[in-house]
């Protein structure tokens, strides 16, 4: 079968003999068909070029511009144009680097090429050849002239060559240099002096240099310890020497060249190295504070973590970076666990999976009290009052109590406890702990273990300790009856002349008894109307952008305040029932609430607490 010849080869060795990368394309016909008839006696494939090139050259240009190697100008008719002649000459002079060891770079001079400017950029060595390579592009455009400090002159490469064929070419030079008795006898007797102790380690250098520079690449990529100190050492020695000689011969050049850009290389990585270690030490103090007490945190807890030292960690790694090394984290293996547990809520919270079963013991230990004194407050009040709860009487209900109340002081817990995936999870983790008694155990069987165990709250526990606080008569089912219809029938009685004329007076003394009321029930025991309010607040508006943040707080309060005008204008009498009702409305006819919110739980609560605020104030 006959080869086919490469016409792209032909277009640039055609270049190279005009010595310009625009090409008219008729006198290239006349010369690939003169060149065709003298060529096809030894190679029968160039029969194919010795008659009708132009026909033949209009039918393969097209693919050739298609794949970007040539132009066919429009400005100019019949002339085509080489985008990659100036990269191919330069690209085509590192082929032959190897034998011409001795020589300097390849510069505009001795490639007879003057290359445009906007194919070609100039960069200082030891000014901007350090941040190029951190964010070279890997496009063979455009072509980089390095320019050399003092009298060393300039090299051109393309991006393509670096790193790796550049330092290729830069190890040849210094091996060639090294390979001259007297230049390796200088070198070796400075070194030792400076490297004393390090003979050995110095022999093994010089070995590689030698006969296996691909191994010195690694080992300064690797940024090794030996080799960092010993390019440093080796790269300051020949600048200096070369800096005392009155004319410079071409192979002095070529050596220096070769030194100046593999310090560069050195320190290149070198920095690199110190960047990783430092990226790395700052993760390992990431993990390590993921494992402290609280044991779980949320995002915006992780981006204030700081070092020993006090620097921010992000100010270390990026937020790119950090959210790469979460996730990574929490990625599962083929148990089902990962490193760090994602807890999902209102909120997310990272636990690493050896404290999640200290955690759960932490929580339950830390909301036992809380919740306790929560339930004995309400429904002391509740009993003052006549009234009942459906959790006083059933152990079902007495559990949901639990559970709700569970999520209001501890929404972490709340989130776990609730997640489906949590049991399977614990099970496991449990099963690497054994000897656990069922007695302190979140899930038997697969299924969470009641609540008023776990905390050691019981309902009855709790009634009788409230009747034994109040007078006689609550803790004997039958005279507790008889006073509760008493005062059920008093409540129903009709008004009087005089209790007429003294309701409007005594209306705001209600109300603020009815708010008084609403405010034992909802803020829990501990905390303050404000306080728990900021609390919500940080629960339903997870908006990242603080001034955002901001306006959609200002937002739904106005929107409360007006729905106050209107709703408490018209009807006077506020009652529990009438605050409940509102915060509902509130949400249900606002489609941005409604649609945008999710913690709608917490969003009708801060509703109800802003009202009732509003309502003390009297600012409506």
């Amino acid at each position: 079968m006959t080869q086919k010849i490469d016409l792209y080869s032909t277009l640039k060795y055609y270049a190279s003999t005009t010595q310009s990368p625009t090409i008219e394309m008729r006198a290239f016909c006349e010369f690939i068909e003169k060149y065709a008839k003298r060529m096809v006696t030894s190679q029968p494939e160039w029969a194919h070029w010795t008659a009708d090139a132009r026909i033949k050259l209009q039918k393969e240009l097209p693919s050739l511009a298609e794949e970007g190697r040539c132009k066919i100008l429009s400005d100019q008719k019949g002339f085509l144009f080489l985008p990659y002649y100036y990269v191919d000459i330069v690209l085509d002079s590192y082929e032959i680097q190897a034998v011409t060891a001795n020589l300097p770079f390849p510069d505009e001079t001795s490639l007879g090429i003057t290359v445009p400017e906007n194919d070609i950029v100039t960069i200082q060595l030891e000014r901007d050849f350090l941040s190029y390579l951190e964010k070279q592009s890997t496009n063979l455009f455009p072509i980089i002239k390095i320019a050399f400090l003092e009298r060393y002159g300039t090299a051109l490469v393309v991006s393509s060559l670096l790193p790796k064929r550049l330092f290729e070419i830069v190890l040849l030079k210094i091996a060639h240099f090294l390979r001259d008795s007297a230049s390796f006898l200088f070198v070796q007797n400075k070194l030792i002096v400076q490297l004393s102790g390090r003979e050995m380690d110095l022999k093994s250098m010089f070995s590689r240099i030698m006969d296996n520079p691909a191994e010195c690449l690694n080992e300064i990529e690797n940024a090794a310890e030996f080799s960092t100190l010993f390019w440093t050492y080796f790269c300051a020695l020949i600048k200096n020497d070369m800096k005392k000689k009155a004319d410079l011969l071409s192979g002095d050049i070529a050596v220096v060249q070769a030194v100046c850009i593999l310090e560069q290389y050195n320190n290149f990585y070198k920095s690199r190295s110190l960047k990783r270690k430092g990226y790395e030490q700052a993760f390992r103090v990431l993990d390590y504070n993921l494992e402290k007490v609280p044991y779980f945190f949320s995002l915006s807890d992780i981006l204030r973590f700081t070092n020993e030292q006090g620097v921010l960690l992000l100010d270390i790694y990026s937020k790119e970076e950090l959210e790469e090394h979460l996730k990574a984290k929490t990625t599962e293996n083929e148990e089902g666990i990962a490193e760090f547990i994602v807890i999902t809520g209102v909120d997310q919270w990272f636990v690493h999976h050896n404290r999640l079963l200290p955690l759960c013991n932490r929580f339950l230990s830390e909301t036992r009290t809380p919740i306790r004194r929560m339930i004995i407050k309400r429904w002391m009040k509740l009993l003052k009052a006549y009234n009942e709860d459906p959790a006083m009487k059933s152990e079902e209900e007495f559990e949901r109590m639990l559970l709700r109340c569970v999520k209001d002081i501890a929404p972490p817990f709340f989130a776990l406890l609730t997640n489906k995936k949590f049991a399977l999870l614990y099970t496991k983790l449990e099963q690497a702990q054994s000897g656990l008694p069922n007695s302190v155990k979140i899930f038997v069987n697969g299924k969470l273990a009641p609540l008023s165990d776990l905390l050691f709250i019981r309902r009855l526990d709790i009634l009788n300790e409230i009747r034994n606080a109040l007078p006689l008569y609550y803790s004997i089912p039958i005279l507790y009856r008889i006073v509760a219809f008493f005062n059920s029938l008093k409540k129903k009685q009709p008004e009087t002349k005089k209790q007429s004329a003294d309701k409007k007076s005594g209306d705001d003394t209600d109300i603020q008894a009815v708010l008084k009321n609403a405010r034992t029930i909802l803020v829990p025991q501990g905390k303050t109307l404000e306080s728990y309010m900021v609390e919500l607040l940080k629960r339903w508006n997870l908006v990242i952008d603080p001034e955002a943040q901001k306006n959609l707080t200002e937002d739904v309060n106005a929107l409360i305040r007006d729905q106050m005008r209107i709703i408490f204008r018209v009807k006077h009498k506020v009652t529990m029932d009438s605050i409940e009702q509102m915060s509902k409305s509130i949400i249900t006819k606002s489609k941005e609430l409604s649609s945008k919110i999710r913690d709608k739980e917490s969003l009708q609560l801060y509703i109800k607490l802003y009202i009732i605020k509003i309502l003390q104030a009297g600012k409506i």
